[in-house]
């Protein structure tokens, strides 16, 4: 794992966003007011979110030709650990310093990737704002037709990359989180020229405890011009939504497991 894809790991699900935005959008960027952001942490329930420990969720993710994943995922939401039980057996987790499996013996494709990359579409919308994120406004860009007001989100700090980016987008009337597009690598061997930029819509939102969260995502190709086009590439569907005050050493490395590599 490289230094940023490390630091990205820290602070996952930290109450600051290290989304890595850069590339080429095309377009002139401006520093986002607060209409922007307040809006929609005040449409998903900030305050509620930062009053609990944990959110728990199961998530069923099928995309492309990666294997599926079925976990239930646990996130602190004011801290940076989490935790995957996966729905055939194996535990990845982060406990603040570093990535583990257990047993020691599973085999899982990508671990780190599926630690930490489907958890962030889940939080995004909490964690916009931290003393190392610049949070930028981009001309207002195409969703299904409409024009919709769109963000990007910088890491100030020196392990930022350009070659990793996030591009949120607001409903016009809910304020909610609808859909982002994405490029990022976190498995081992990946190029960035070889991984295509792709978004994910939002919908089906519920309220749980006062927080509101997307529960189907659907994935798809993406550019600036069209925003999501094409036949949706993958599908994710969250449930059992629920906010915990996990046990002490629940993000532990237990007995029976091992460090994942950081190389």
């Amino acid at each position: 794992m490289s230094a940023a894809a490390a630091k990205r790991a820290r602070y996952l699900a930290v109450g600051i966003l290290v989304a890595l935005l850069g590339g080429n959008l095309g377009c002139e960027s401006r520093r986002i007011p607060q209409e922007f952001v307040a809006p929609m942490e005040a449409a998903h329930g900030q305050s509620a979110w930062m009053a609990h420990a944990a959110v728990a969720f199961d998530l069923d993710l099928e995309i492309g030709l990666r294997r599926p994943v079925h976990a239930r995922y646990t996130i602190e939401t004011r801290g940076s650990r989490v935790r995957a039980d996966l729905h055939d057996g194996p535990i990845i987790g982060y406990d603040g310093a570093e990535v583990w499996i257990a047993p020691a013996s599973a085999d899982v494709e990508q671990p780190r990737y599926n630690l930490f990359a489907w958890p962030w579409f889940f939080v995004s919308p909490f964690i916009l704002q931290g003393e190392n994120v610049r949070l930028e406004a981009l001309e207002p860009l195409p969703l299904w037709g409409v024009q919709h007001q769109a963000a990007r989100l910088s890491l100030t700090g020196a392990d930022a990359s350009a070659n990793e980016w996030y591009v949120l987008y607001k409903h016009p009337e809910r304020d909610l989180l609808v859909a982002e597009a994405y490029l990022m690598r976190w498995s081992e061997g990946e190029q960035y020229s070889e991984v295509t930029p792709r978004a994910v819509t939002f919908k089906d939102f519920v309220t749980v405890d006062g927080v509101t969260v997307s529960t189907s995502w659907e994935f798809w190709s993406w550019d600036k011009a069209q925003g999501p086009f094409g036949d949706f590439l993958g599908v994710g569907r969250v449930s059992n939504v629920q906010f915990v005050d996990p046990a002490e050493g629940f993000f532990d490395k237990p007995a029976d497991a091992r460090t994942l590599s950081t190389e």
